[in-house]
């Protein structure tokens, strides 16, 4: 408190502790002092982003509560592109705990407050606003990082030090947009699984070969863009999943890459892929370019399963003619032996039994994971293998038109298709029965909902699939998409000279210059002869805890009142061998799916583990 209070403190330091009440009000928050709806933090953001004076209003009750939970406040997230940039993380020195940090829309010069926070274990550093960033910051500055996993930065300068990377020996997953060049000479990656490489966003000079990058020993999944030529692939023997773009012409190289399952390749130079027929383990591949190519030569690749093509829809025919003759994916993902399945329970069920589902999702998610060890694209394939076969079993139970099955998590929105709640259920598990590893869907039901949305993306997935041939890009050059995008940049770009112009005035009268409180807000200047009220500094008059004008109370939300549809809705937890659905729901799925749900005990969870073994 006595820092924070401190007359001295800046704007730019006072903003970061802004910024973190702005994240913590959403979690059991006494204090009503701000209007906490996406609607009023967007808006609070807008008018920060468009006053470079802005000084927060920190109000004692918020700024004593925030203290109470520095030893348990684990996220720091902010400010994004629509906001204020951040330049001063002095703040976050106070808070222990973090464990996750993303420094977005970053004007940060300094980050050697992050060196006293030994729990991080996500970083994001993002120069994404187009008038700020662009320093050539020091990654040393961060400190050891003990326990840091993932890395994530998106850095405007061509030049940054990231030699502290190598130092980082519990990093994993590092996704990197920034100058790739700046990697060169660097000491080894030891344990990094994850690596994406890519030049953002102006700094388009390709790699001349892969050979200075630095060694990743552990890594399964790489991305680098770009590179000249792919000479120096052979030193990531470990690699099982590999994106690579530039104008490399030779293919060579990929030949030894006996790991390789998943391949994409952004490029319009090469055009020879016997090459890839070489590639022992290579299951999918797809190709990014506007020139087509020759692939029928893919046919001789021993394990490949799956061949795309995007931006170039004159190869639609050659492909699909080609995917026709490969060998099926979903075989990859079937149990050698079914297994058996129980009669169908439905359970009502509270804490005790979700925490007992959520423990066993764990152990299965353990067990996949180990399977895959870092194949991203072959784990991707499981899903789509499922979420595919699910959609035609669906659309010929409820006819085309019912929904989307995406993901393992659907709706079930048209009332006529509620009665056969329990056969889906059904095909789900007997999928699953005969599949690899279980599967588990959560189904919402919505009966009487509003597919507006669903309808939307089954038209667009049925105009994509009889779209014409013709450039990927015309479609952007169609009226209605030039005259959207023209307004959005025209919005953009006269918000970016409004807040250019603040900045300047700012620079030229300084801090104290009054007006620019009514500038930011587009108010006239006050009355000189009016008199100014004074607000109070804190609820109780007392000046002694810093602070500002208090700010009235949002006003209450309005009292909307509820449809049909969200007083049916419900959803269920559809596992191989039981379905769940919360207890505080249990009456309308009752009622909906026709049959009893039993109430969950300890007798169900141990008969279910008997069942695994």
């Amino acid at each position: 408190m006595q820092w924070v209070s401190d007359p001295a403190r800046t704007n730019d330091e006072l903003f970061t502790v802004e910024i973190l009440l702005e994240g913590v009000r959403a979690i059991k928050w006494p204090c009503n002092r701000v209007d906490n709806s996406f609607a009023g933090r967007r808006e609070r953001a807008r008018e920060r982003k468009l006053n470079p004076a802005h000084r927060p209003a920190l109000h004692p009750d918020e700024l004593r509560e925030l203290i109470g939970r520095r030893d348990t406040i684990k996220l720091f997230s902010g400010a994004y592109g629509e906001d204020r940039p951040l330049r001063n993380l002095e703040a976050l020195s106070f808070f222990p705990a973090i464990d996750s940090l993303s420094v977005q829309s970053s004007d940060v010069t300094d980050f050697t407050p992050l060196s006293s926070l030994k729990a991080v274990k996500y970083l994001s550093i993002a120069e994404y606003g187009d008038l700020y960033g662009y320093h050539p910051i020091c990654l040393a500055e961060c400190g050891d990082m003990p326990v840091l996993e993932r890395l994530h930065l998106a850095l405007r300068h061509p030049w940054p030090d990231l030699r502290a990377i190598s130092a980082w020996k519990t990093l994993l997953d590092m996704r990197l947009n920034t100058n790739v060049l700046a990697l060169e000479g660097m000491e080894p990656f030891p344990a990094a699984r994850v690596v994406h490489l890519k030049n953002w966003p102006s700094e388009r000079v390709a790699l001349r070969n892969l050979q200075a990058l630095p060694l990743m020993p552990a890594t399964r999944e790489l991305t680098i863009e770009t590179a000249a030529s792919l000479e120096g692939i052979e030193r990531y023997p470990s690699v099982v999943n590999l994106e690579i773009a530039g104008p490399f012409r030779d293919l060579t190289p990929l030949a030894s890459m006996n790991k390789i399952t998943g391949l994409t390749l952004c490029g319009e130079r090469f055009l020879d892929l016997r090459p890839l027929t070489r590639m022992a383990s290579l299951r999918e591949i797809k190709f990014v370019r506007e020139w087509p190519l020759d692939v029928s030569s893919l046919a001789d690749c021993p394990q490949l399963r799956r061949v795309e093509f995007e931006r170039c829809a004159m190869m639609r025919t050659e492909v699909a003619a080609l995917n026709a003759g490969l060998l099926p994916e979903a075989l990859d993902f079937v149990a050698e032996t079914p297994r058996p399945l129980a009669p169908l329970k439905f359970y009502r069920v509270k804490t005790d039994a979700t925490q007992f589902f959520a423990d066993r999702d764990r152990r299965l998610h353990a067990e996949r994971e180990a399977f895959y060890d870092g194949d991203a694209v072959f784990r991707k394939a499981e899903e789509r293998v499922f979420c595919d076969a699910m959609q035609a079993k669906f659309d010929r139970l409820l006819g085309c038109g019912w929904g989307l099955f995406q993901t393992p998590f659907v709706k079930v929105k048209r009332y006529q298709d509620t009665p056969r709640l329990v056969e889906l259920v059904e095909i789900v598990r007997q999928f699953s029965a005969r599949s690899r590893f279980p599967q588990h869907v959560t189904l919402v039901v919505e009966p009487h909902g509003d597919m507006s949305e669903e309808m939307k993306e089954i038209r667009a997935r049925h105009e994509q699939a009889n779209e014409p041939d013709r450039d990927y890009l015309i479609k952007y050059l169609e009226v209605d998409s030039v005259l959207e995008e023209n307004a959005e940049e025209r919005r953009h770009r006269e918000e970016r000279y409004e807040v250019l112009r603040r900045e300047h005035l700012l620079r030229l009268r300084g801090e104290e210059a009054v007006e620019l409180a009514y500038l930011a807000k587009d108010a006239p200047m006050p009355d000189e002869t009016e008199p100014e009220r004074e607000e109070p500094l804190s609820p109780g008059g007392d000046e002694g805890e810093g602070g500002v004008a208090i700010a009235p109370p949002p006003p209450p939300p309005p009292s909307g009142e509820s449809n049909l549809s969200d007083n049916l809705m419900f959803y269920l937890e559809i596992h191989e061998d039981a379905v769940t659905c919360p207890s505080h729901w249990a009456d309308r799925a009752q009622y909906t799916l026709g049959v009893p749900l039993e109430r969950w005990t300890q007798a169900d969870a141990n008969q279910l583990l008997d069942g695994e073994t």
